[in-house]
């Protein structure tokens, strides 16, 4: 996978987070995302600070398919850059 500036480094943002201190188990969020797993896409939203990547990081942790893991931030707002990333992914 290609880093930010084109190396191929994985950047934070390419990188599964390890699980913190003070992790709070959601067996009931994992069980919605093992469910999702039949759909072709999953998004998960939320306002800042509620967990999303701990959740995410934790049910990533917990597979053994591979997974893509991708963060639109707001320069993926240009089209051909959020494709690149994507694909990239």
């Amino acid at each position: 996978m290609m880093g930010e500036r084109g190396d191929s480094r994985m950047t934070s943002r390419e990188n599964i987070l390890v699980k913190r201190e003070g992790f709070i188990e959601r067996p009931h969020l994992i069980e919605r995302l093992n469910e999702g797993l039949n759909c072709s896409l999953i998004t998960v939203t939320a306002g800042s600070g509620y967990g999303k990547t701990s959740l995410l990081s934790a049910f990533a942790r917990n597979r053994d398919d591979r997974l893509i893991w991708f963060h639109a931030d707001r320069l993926d707002n240009n089209l051909p850059r959020f494709w690149r990333r994507f694909i990239e992914a």
